[in-house]
């Protein structure tokens, strides 16, 4: 891959991706875009009617006894990740808020991580705050808007093949299971040398829903007439919000692959249900666990993220989402009679009113 330069990242004609996947078949998904707080209304039935069960309005933080609320927010991305062997893990370096430039340049110089990077706040979810910075003077920016944050600064890992696992193993059982499987389409045009890169994206049934997003990124690059056939990755950041289309590739789900990262994930202590960011060179290697980089791992607030392929219906979407839900619930009753305690209802509710005061 040729090098990013303000965000925009050219993909050359040699490039060779090495997997394959049918192209989407709707034109527009009809949920992919709804406030989630307003698509997880049936989830919210689910969670209650399982604390009820439970007796406990934070049972599901025993599913993954050693993160901090089983990984439902405010938990550390850094801490996680720490647990990973070094050489599946990008470098990265943990900030405190109001670290001044003359610190921050000795301390990427110590962490040997260069620029292009990735930068988001060490406790955030659902993509929030994630951004690719280029230059010391873009991350001094970013710093200052989120100086009341610790952030966590990764080396930018170029590799084609992004996908989302979700993990999750039975307490009391050797083997883990893998129930979503999730590759990445970032948000990439073709230029055809007669329209600007705004023209573009306005024609596309998909893109000219961030065409607003964008032009406040890049604003009179967008007015840029691509050569034809060129290539731009505009959003290297995979979360679908921001133009990256989720492709189910539960297809590739198989006993070898389960295998393989039952071991990866038993590295996290008391990690029994979470999802695994992961970049690879090809499919071949993600499948095998050769080469490959996992950039993040979360834990009870991950989803099944294939069901927001574009071909996937709503009711399908419900159907495993909810089954996702129901495998937490299990996990943690699990774990409470292999004598895990729930988290106190309290600090549930201390830390729900901390982030809605935020």
């Amino acid at each position: 891959m040729k090098k990013i330069k303000d965000g925009i990242k050219e993909k050359s004609n040699t490039d060779k991706v090495e997997y394959r996947l049918p192209p989407p078949k709707r034109i527009r998904n009809t949920f992919e875009y709804w406030p989630w707080p307003i698509f997880y209304i049936p989830v919210y039935f689910r969670y209650f009617i399982d604390c009820m069960r439970s007796g406990n309005l934070s049972y599901l933080g025993a599913a993954n006894p050693g993160i901090y609320l089983g990984g439902l927010w405010d938990y550390s991305k850094t801490e996680i990740q720490e647990h990973l062997p070094i050489d599946l893990r990008p470098k990265h370096l943990l900030l405190s808020s109001g670290t001044n430039r003359e610190s921050l340049e000795k301390k990427l110089d110590g962490a040997e991580i260069g620029f292009p990077l990735v930068a988001k706040p060490d406790q955030g979810e659902r993509g929030r705050g994630v951004e690719l910075v280029n230059d010391m003077d873009d991350l001094s920016r970013y710093l200052k808007s989120h100086r009341e944050e610790d952030i966590l600064i990764q080396e930018f890992i170029d590799l084609p093949v992004e996908a989302g696992i979700l993990f999750y193993r039975i307490p009391g059982e050797k083997h883990g299971h893998i129930s979503s499987f999730m590759l990445r389409e970032f948000l990439t045009i073709k230029g055809d040398g007669k329209r600007t890169v705004s023209e573009i994206l306005s024609t596309h049934p998909r893109h000219k829903r961030h065409l607003q997003s964008l032009n406040s990124f890049y604003g009179k690059k967008l007015e840029g007439i691509p050569e034809t056939d060129r290539q731009l990755t505009l959003e290297p950041i995979g979360n679908h919000n921001r133009g990256t289309i989720f492709r189910n590739a539960n297809r590739f789900i198989n006993p070898e692959l389960e295998r393989i990262y039952t071991v990866i994930a038993q590295k996290i202590p008391d990690f029994y249900f979470g999802r695994l960011d992961i970049k690879a060179p090809d499919l071949v290697s993600l499948i095998r666990g050769e080469r490959i980089k996992i950039i993040e791992v979360n834990g009870v607030n991950s989803e099944p993220a294939h069901i927001y392929d574009p071909d996937f219906g709503l009711f399908q979407a419900y159907r495993d989402l909810l089954k996702s839900w129901g495998l937490i619930y299990q996990i943690s009753r699990e774990n409470k009679k292999r004598g895990f305690n729930y988290p106190k209802g309290s600090e549930l509710a201390k830390s729900f009113f901390r982030r809605l005061l935020a």
